[in-house]
């Protein structure tokens, strides 16, 4: 498939965690546009610098530089695609709320150009007051929200987009009836089983573990260790054809999972959807060489 027949905008993973993928990708996507499928935009790159406590949906431990900050700052603006800063720990407090590190992150990228993914109710609350307006609000996969009435109140709710729930994914006859759709994101490639009954504890246990800096103590979910080439087996798997059924529906932004994937996964899952077929090699070559 050479196009889509509608605007797509894709939400990438991984802008800290992968950022060396990032630095090739936008670099061809302004440079050798006719790459990239017909009508595909890059509405923004999400992830967290390493270490950050208010992280959440992935554990992401280590140390990003404050010169790694400001260098990733000016190259995605030059870029003019936002970056999402993953901020949905689900178990903050008001003692979190000063974390040093964090405040100093979005003091950086406080230019009106950037966009957090909220969960938490006490940090949204406390970044929106502190920021006013300088961001845009996304609501979180990562609430979990399976009730149809509260996912659609959610899609109302003061947010620029709300990412649906995945175990919706093929519920078509409840993704038509969505008011809204320009304000929702769907998540195209989830590798967790549908309706698992583990996601939420999983979620929290996150959660955990990223404030006490402990990436040992992560629940080991059988689902992480599994790759693309598994996740396109899964029923919630969004294929690009599903998307252009999807735009004529009135959805536009997708979401692609994949910030603590091997590169060569990740490299996988952007070519898939991003790239046209007869480029996906060439482009997959230039990703992977360092």
């Amino acid at each position: 498939m050479d196009s889509y027949s509608r605007e797509t905008i894709f939400h990438l993973p991984g802008i800290f965690e992968k950022g060396h993928i990032y630095i090739k990708l936008l670099n061809l996507y302004t440079n050798k546009k006719e790459y990239f499928r017909n009508n595909v935009k890059i509405g923004s790159v999400y992830g967290t610098p390493l270490g950050a406590i208010w992280n959440g949906g992935r554990m992401i431990y280590g140390v990003t530089s404050w010169g790694e900050m400001h260098g990733c700052k000016e190259f995605m603006e030059e870029k003019n695609i936002p970056i999402r800063f993953t901020f949905t720990n689900c178990l903050i407090e008001n003692q979190h709320l000063y974390d040093t590190y964090c405040n100093n992150i979005l003091e950086i990228f406080n230019t009106g150009k950037h966009e957090i993914i909220c969960n938490s109710p006490i940090l949204e609350k406390y970044i929106r007051k502190k920021y006013n307006n300088n961001y845009r609000y996304i609501s979180s996969t990562t609430k979990r929200i399976t009730d149809k009435t509260l996912q659609q109140n959610e899609v109302n709710k003061n947010y620029y987009l709300t990412v649906l729930d995945y175990d919706f994914n093929n519920d078509m006859e409840f993704l038509e009836s969505l008011e809204h759709k320009e304000k929702c994101e769907i998540l195209c490639n989830p590798v967790c089983q549908p309706k698992c009954p583990r996601r939420e504890f999983h979620y929290k246990n996150i959660s955990e573990c990223q404030l006490k800096y402990n990436p040992h103590g992560v629940f080991a979910c059988p689902d992480d260790r599994k790759t693309f080439y598994d996740a396109q087996k899964t029923p919630n798997f969004i294929s690009e054809y599903k998307i252009e059924k999807l735009t004529e529906m009135g959805f536009k932004h997708f979401k692609l999972e994949g910030r603590t994937a091997k590169d060569s996964d990740l490299i996988n899952i952007l070519t898939y959807y991003l790239i046209k077929d007869k480029y996906q090699e060439l482009v997959r070559q230039e990703l992977k060489e360092q």
